[in-house]
This record gives C-alpha cells, structure tokens and sequence, in this order.
C-alpha cells in the first residue's frame, strides 16, 4: 500500500468514527435530563477524538442554544459546553469538568481537560454538579 492510499484510508476511518460518534450522540440525546429548568446532557463518545467532541458540543449548541449544559468525554479527555444563558447564571463549562472528577478549563462557555475518574461515576455526577452551581 503508498502513502495516498493509507492517507485515504485514515480519511475515511476518521469520516466513519465521526458518523458513529454523531449517531451515538443522537440517540443520547434522548436521555437529556432537566436539572432546575437546564437541559443536561453526560455523554461518553467512544474511540472518539477532541475535534469530533467539539462538532459534537456545537451539535448540542444548535439544539439548546438556551439552557444546556453538556459534558462529552472520549478515553481521558473531555469538553464541557455552557449556553451563555446558563453562564450568568452562575454555571461555568470548567466548573462541569472539576465538578465530575476531572482537570481543566478554558471559556466559561467551552472547557476542555483531562478525566482520569471512571467515566460512569464521572458522568453520574453532573446532574448534581448543574443543581448546585445554577443560581
């Protein structure tokens, strides 16, 4: 096999493992809990990478550009998206990410680190993390 045809097949597996992530997301998105009036949502997007959680988080974005909070995590690393609506409300994206067990920080609205917790345990945590930041 040459370059180009390796270079195309890691083109296309990249495509496929953002299809799949974007199809898993889809179907967690019905599990979206309501949490004092927000809309929260704890996902895991196996074998995934942080590109594909950042168009995940805009996804999630576009369907609650009020009230959402989101945690993605793929392996040890994870983003957290705040709407603006929810930031002045006292809700901060880093806040999401220390608040489950995990390290980082960037804009109040879009965060990323690291997450060494089990993810499970991590993900179980979020609810409770939204309810006792939101003002």
């Amino acid at each position: 096999m040459d370059k180009d045809e390796i270079a195309e097949l890691k083109k296309e597996l990249a495509k496929l493992r953002a299809q799949s992530a974007l199809s898993t997301f889809n179907v967690q998105l019905a599990n979206v809990q309501t949490v004092k009036d927000a809309n929260v949502l704890a996902v895991e997007i196996p074998d995934s990478n942080v590109d594909t959680l950042r168009m995940l988080a805009d996804k999630f974005r576009e369907k609650y550009p009020k009230a959402g909070a989101a945690v993605l995590v793929t392996g040890a690393t994870v983003i957290a998206v705040v709407t603006e609506d929810l930031v002045k409300r006292g809700l901060k994206a880093g806040d999401l990410i220390t608040g489950i067990g995990g390290k980082g920080g960037g804009r109040p609205n879009l965060a990323q680190g690291s997450l060494t917790a089990d993810i499970n345990d991590a993900l179980s945590k979020l609810a409770k993390v939204v309810e006792e930041k939101l003002k």
